[in-house]
């Protein structure tokens, strides 16, 4: 083979591997292509997801939100007027639809919105129990229909090439009421129940005996030391801090039943939280002449005093250990002292003596934000998100 052969069956294989290296890039080229359009595609859907995810938490959390501010405006026992869930639909409505995904405001329907029973012993939304009360909301969100979308879709760039123009997505979200860990200054009541009471949802009133260490129930006098001029000076205290109470009730009684030696103080009755160490104090009987000026302070016109009490790490057994596990809320109907068998309360209702008529109240909603403290029939009014995932 001459040198002009060489040469040209040289340019033949040049050629030849330059026309593979094309097709090869070409088709590289072609599937980086698929892949950066892919990349484009799922993150637009990511994205898309994530914000009707914030649409359904606000959504949630606002439904949620008017359900507990709905009930902490309720005398006990509480449920839901025929109204209610209207303004509770309406609220998520509102805030739900304040929000943008895939660029439009979610669609979310009234029958996207559920009001319900979130049950904290298995982590479950359901049906509410019988006794209890809806204590959950939960929203479904979707993205709206658009010209080119249909509901509950979000387009896609690059995937409609090979067919796929839309992918379908949701959001679900539930937002719970819950029991407060910690109660604001001038509202816990200077008495505790221990954590094995089992009173809720009794028919009928039990009596806390203050008087020894083996009842149900204890004096506190929050984190001072636990003597009987400062309990009476902490209840002074409450009823100084109530509008209107003290000249409603009788200034002069109250001076004389609460008052001590060191004069009529007033305090900002502390905020307590789950964890603290209340110091307890049992079997001082002199304090119930001015816990009957309280009660006559705080009770309403039937006779009731719906008090926030702490549920402290003790047994009825042994009312010793103050620490804080939770709260609950006591029904008191009346107080009766050793002295004179004297009774303030709701006639037919006394206890003996030196005790107090009560219950405790399952389902009551105080002005607390709830955050998961041990259930004691009490929650917060301000609701947190339980639960993201797909109705079941």
């Amino acid at each position: 083979m001459n040198n002009l052969q060489r040469k040209i069956a040289q340019l033949k294989n040049h050629m030849n591997q330059h026309g593979s290296v094309v097709v090869i890039v070409t088709i590289l080229l072609v599937a980086l292509i698929g892949m950066v359009a892919l990349a484009v595609d799922i993150g637009y859907v990511a994205v898309s997801k994530n914000e009707l995810q914030n649409a359904a938490d606000a959504a949630a959390l606002a439904g949620a939100g008017k359900l507990g501010q709905l009930y902490a405006a309720k005398t006990p026992p509480l449920s839901l007027s025929t109204g209610d869930p209207d303004v509770v639909v309406a609220a998520a409505l509102s805030v739900g639809g304040a929000n943008k995904a895939a660029g439009l405001s979610p669609n979310i329907e009234n029958s996207d919105i559920e009001i319900d029973y979130w049950d904290l012993s298995d982590n479950r939304f359901k049906s509410t129990p019988t006794n209890r009360i809806p204590n959950a909301v939960r929203v479904t969100a979707r993205p709206s229909a658009s010209v080119s979308t249909p509901l509950g879709s979000v387009r896609t760039f690059f995937a409609s090439i090979f067919g796929k123009s839309n992918v379908a997505v949701s959001a679900t979200a539930t937002a719970s009421l819950s029991s407060p860990c910690t109660v604001k200054e001038n509202e816990l009541a200077p008495f505790v129940i221990a954590q094995d009471s089992s009173y809720c949802n009794s028919t009928s009133p039990f009596s806390i005996d203050f008087s020894s260490n083996t009842g149900c129930g204890g004096w506190h006098s929050y984190f001072e030391k636990a003597d009987n001029p400062q309990i009476m000076e902490f209840m002074y205290s409450i009823m100084n801090n109530t509008s209107g109470c003290i000249n409603a009730v009788n200034s002069a009684k109250i001076n004389t039943d609460c008052c001590t030696g060191r004069g009529c103080n007033s305090y900002t009755v502390p905020s307590v939280a789950s964890g603290n160490i209340l110091s307890l104090l049992n079997g001082n009987a002199s304090s119930w002449n001015c816990l009957q000026d309280l009660y006559n302070c705080k009770k309403d016109a039937k006779g009731h005093w719906f008090a926030t009490v702490a549920v402290v790490k003790s047994n009825c057994s042994t009312m010793k250990n103050g620490t804080v596990v939770s709260f609950a809320t006591i029904d008191i109907q009346g107080v009766a002292t050793s002295q004179n068998d004297s009774y303030v309360g709701i006639p037919g209702t006394s206890c003996g003596k030196s005790c107090v008529t009560a219950f405790v109240q399952c389902d009551n909603v105080i002005l607390e934000k709830g955050q998961g403290c041990a259930y004691y029939g009490t929650y917060g009014s301000i609701p947190g998100l339980v639960d993201k995932s797909p109705p079941s």
